[in-house]
């Protein structure tokens, strides 16, 4: 970057596709003298607003991802209901760029929600109940003896949607994570493997290491519950076995340890 600042002697504009990374090259242009650089990010994101906020960016482009998907949807559901295509083969969305007398024109997750993306695979709450993001599936686990789990399946889908649309959602499921699934048998496969690893007389003698970003928690967060950083943790399952021998250990109710404060307001 610094041989490209150097060789760009009439320097007026720079663009970047990488939001973050754009106040480098801000020092970089300041640091060879040019101070009248306007600097423009690419998708709006809250650290691209904000920086457009505080002058460090001169604007950043706004794609409506929001709108995007929402007209892809339209499309699909007035397809589905009566095969109704639309007007035109392409259709466009007109990005805009947002500077500091627009931030308004924005279309924002917010900072918390946005944060939040890509943080969720999956769900468990204790002891029983799973669901999975993106697909909208939710699952019973049911223990039927040594070896043996009985698992029950639903998928979530809006009750005012068309019954192709239903559809579509049912056979997405049943191709993915059903017992005919692709992603289902695959991950069955593992699981399978792994639990007659497991029943083996020398691992049995050995302790099972749960010990995967031990050291990862964040405490300076205003996002519920407990945090912590990479997707690759087992955080999740320190927590659950944590909660399945508090309640082994404890004589009633009353003496369950509360481990976890609760951060959400009454009533979000």
């Amino acid at each position: 970057r610094g041989k490209v600042l150097e060789a760009a002697k009439r320097l007026k504009v720079i663009g970047r596709l990488g939001v973050g990374l754009d106040n480098l090259d801000m020092e970089a242009c300041a640091a060879r003298g040019f101070n009248d650089v306007k600097i423009y990010g690419f998708d709006a994101l809250p650290e691209a607003l904000a920086a457009v906020r505080d002058g460090k960016l001169a604007g950043t482009v706004e794609q409506f991802p929001g709108e995007q998907s929402r007209t892809a949807v339209r499309i699909a559901v007035a397809y589905a209901k009566d095969k109704t295509e639309p007007a035109e083969k392409l259709v466009l969305l007109t990005p805009i760029v947002i500077g500091k007398d627009n931030l308004d024109k924005a279309e924002r997750l917010g900072e918390v929600r946005s944060r939040m993306i890509g943080a969720i695979s999956s769900c468990t709450l204790f002891p029983n109940t799973s669901f999975l993001p993106g697909q909208n599936t939710f699952r019973t686990w049911h223990p039927r003896g040594p070896g043996q789990i009985e698992l029950h399946t639903w998928t979530f889908v809006n009750k005012k949607a068309p019954q192709e649309i239903k559809d579509m959602w049912r056979k997405g499921t049943m191709m993915t994570f059903s017992p005919s699934g692709v992603f289902e048998m695959d991950d069955g496969e593992n699981w399978e493997y792994s639990t007659r690893s497991n029943a083996g007389f020398v691992t049995r003698q050995q302790d099972l290491y749960l010990g995967l970003g031990h050291d990862t928690r964040v405490d300076n967060t205003d996002l519920p519950g407990n945090v912590f950083q990479g997707q690759i943790n087992e955080a999740n399952q320190r927590a659950f076995y944590q909660r399945w021998l508090d309640l082994m250990k404890a004589d009633s109710w009353k003496t369950v340890p509360q481990r976890d404060v609760p951060k959400m307001k009454e009533g979000v």
